[in-house]
């Protein structure tokens, strides 16, 4: 046993009833595996544990994810609170704006690899908070194989898209440790369920937000913005940003949008530049939360007084002064069709 894991026990070990595992609200890959491995870990240890979150999942590979490994989900309503002994944060943090584990229930332990959030940290008794690390998912096999836990192919799976996705198939700020378990679990990765996952059937809702992104989108000189209004699941917010970044000559890619009062901001980043946490903190200023890595990041901004749409436009706004590109033209990303030609030799 790792000193990290006899530590971790001993938090655990202090109370009763159900531990609740908890992601993001809108959880992707790398949380959901995470808290699937934290799941087994504490299996093995016999403390019963319970994935709990209070969001939803948009994305398709996200659902698919979800049902294709059987992963129990639930709300936080379905969850008898008071009987709980207490819960983990698995890759989010205290006061970062994407959970939201109710105060009533006391938080045990925090397992991240995004920047330490120190001030709301500091009370919790158990943290492990690792920016070297390119995904929690990382983080979390080295628990298992320091407890000597038996991963079986569908928790490979899940262990292995979470490191897939969060490094980009590890172009992307990926670590010795995340490129040594993304080896180490292929052998027993079901890859036709990975097939199946990265590559969801899509409903037709997601082309009509797609249609309205690409619509929306703006070119601000090295920056593209798309401002899609109202979007029902915010986590569909990153699937634009990843498709917008791949445009030629563009350094930053936001995609923006709001949701449950507040705005919700998705942020990629193409190399050399490297600081896309950061200028999601300068986004969304003192009034709302963010965070993320070198070249993905992410943000919520609440309404306050603001309209949805003034909220919204403010945010871009300040994302632009970010990058300087606050006074570039601005030009839409696809132009309009040209008008059809009467005197086309298909209409004579």
């Amino acid at each position: 046993m790792s000193e990290m894991a006899k530590r971790l026990r001993e938090v655990l070990a202090a109370g009763k009833g159900t531990v609740l595992l908890v992601p993001h609200d809108f959880p992707d890959p790398d949380c959901l595996a995470a808290t699937l491995g934290l799941q087994a870990l504490l299996d093995h240890w016999r403390i019963p544990a319970e994935i709990v979150h209070a969001g939803g999942m948009g994305r398709a590979e996200n659902k698919a994810m979800a049902g294709l490994l059987g992963i129990d989900h639930k709300a936080f309503a379905e969850i008898d609170l008071t009987s709980c002994r207490g819960a983990i944060l698995a890759d989010t943090q205290p006061g970062v704006g994407n959970n939201s584990l109710p105060e009533s229930v006391p938080l045990l332990a925090v397992l991240d690899h995004h920047p330490l959030a120190e001030e709301q940290a500091a009370a919790v008794p158990f943290v492990d908070v690792r920016t070297d690390f390119g995904s929690t998912s990382a983080m979390v096999l080295e628990y298992l194989d320091s407890e000597d836990v038996s991963i079986d192919a569908n928790l490979a799976t899940a262990l292995f898209l979470g490191i897939r996705t969060d490094t980009d198939n590890l172009l992307r700020d990926a670590s010795r440790q995340d490129v040594e378990g993304y080896v180490r679990l292929l052998p027993v990765v079901d890859l036709e369920l990975v097939n199946k996952i990265v590559r969801p059937p899509l409903p037709d809702e997601y082309f009509s937000l797609l249609n309205t992104a690409l619509k929306e989108a703006r070119r601000h000189g090295e920056a593209l913005v798309a401002n899609l209004g109202y979007v029902e699941q915010p986590d569909f917010l990153s699937a634009v940003s990843d498709l917008l970044i791949q445009s030629k000559n563009a350094a930053w890619a936001l995609a923006a949008g709001w949701s449950s009062e507040r705005v919700c901001l998705s942020l990629r980043i193409r190399p050399p530049r490297k600081n896309a946490a950061n200028i999601i903190r300068k986004t969304v200023g003192e009034i709302g939360t963010g965070g993320g890595h070198a070249l993905a990041a992410g943000g919520q901004i609440p309404f306050g007084d603001d309209t949805p749409e003034d909220a919204c436009k403010q945010a871009v706004a300040r994302f632009l002064q970010a990058v300087g590109m606050g006074g570039e033209p601005s030009r839409f990303l696809c132009a309009s069709p040209a008008a059809p030609d009467n005197h086309s030799a298909a209409g004579e």
